[in-house]
């Protein structure tokens, strides 16, 4: 017949862990002492952790990564976000190295009760400026808000022209994205920002321009001037608030070369296609 251990009370849910002593010794006086913890408790339910975040994130090479963490609840002891132990997994996520790391997520009950472990994956990769921006843009959104073709705040404008053209991915901003169109002068022209090619040459800009919608071909580069830096564009006020040297952004202006008066078709119609290679 089991027999319960002396001092440990079977007859109602122990508030702390009994603590039980073994001792032994040897014939020469040497003594071992291990102890037990013992839990009185009718409550079999385990916990459960949920991740905060992805199960599967992508950090930029040598940036901060910064983990969503967990959270824990139990039918019978409530919150257990606090007792939630990942292990030291999460600092061992070395963002100075390329790889794939496991952050894994431990809790249990008062009654000892384990819940099932829950894990995410870091991915730390080198990057291109693309991957940087959307981790510093996007961070917090789902994977699939954070695709290029993507438009968490609903203004029309997908991730990757936010990108190319100095938008903020979380602000409906398409009124100062977009290019400013000029009807004022004699040559219909545009301002933009764009990210410049020293930083990404992955990005292109094509300005163009036609005087027939209805043919596909009829855009034409060759019917514009682009203006920058150089030709006495101003460079002040870009949109990351940084000197020209070490902004990452430029302005921009396109201009049509003949003048809307001379234009032998009486219209024309000008834009800039953005593409990623």
């Amino acid at each position: 017949k089991l027999q319960k251990p002396v001092g440990v009370d079977t007859s109602q849910k122990s508030l702390e862990p009994y603590i039980l002593s073994y001792t032994a010794v040897d014939s020469s006086g040497n003594a071992t002492k291990v102890t037990r913890e013992v839990v009185v408790s009718n409550d079999t339910a385990v916990p459960v952790i949920t991740l905060e975040g992805d199960a599967e994130v992508t950090v930029v090479l040598n940036t901060i990564y910064e983990d969503s963490g967990a959270i824990a609840f139990d039918q019978e002891d409530g919150n257990l976000t606090p007792f939630i132990d990942d292990g030291g997994t999460v600092d061992a996520v070395d963002t100075s190295k390329s790889g794939e790391y496991i952050v894994t997520y431990d809790v249990a009950d008062f009654s000892g009760n384990n819940a099932v472990q829950v894990t995410r994956k870091v991915i730390v990769t080198g990057g291109t400026p693309v991957d940087q921006w959307i981790n510093e843009k996007l961070s917090g959104l789902s994977t699939a808000e954070k695709a290029l073709d993507a438009d968490p705040d609903k203004d029309g404008i997908p991730n990757l022209l936010e990108y190319a053209l100095a938008g903020d991915p979380k602000l409906a901003d398409r009124a100062t994205v977009l290019p400013v169109l000029d009807v004022s002068g004699d040559k219909l022209s545009f301002t933009y920002f764009r990210v410049k090619a020293s930083i990404d040459s992955s990005i292109t800009f094509k300005p163009q321009l036609t005087t027939n919608l209805g043919d596909v071909a009829a855009w034409s580069e060759s019917d514009v001037n682009v203006k920058g830096a150089l030709q006495g564009i101003d460079q002040s006020n870009l949109p990351d608030e940084k000197p020209f040297a070490s902004s990452r952004y430029e302005r921009v202006q396109v201009e049509a070369k003949t003048a809307m008066n001379a234009e032998t078709a009486g219209r024309q119609f000008i834009r800039v296609v953005v593409d990623r290679q």
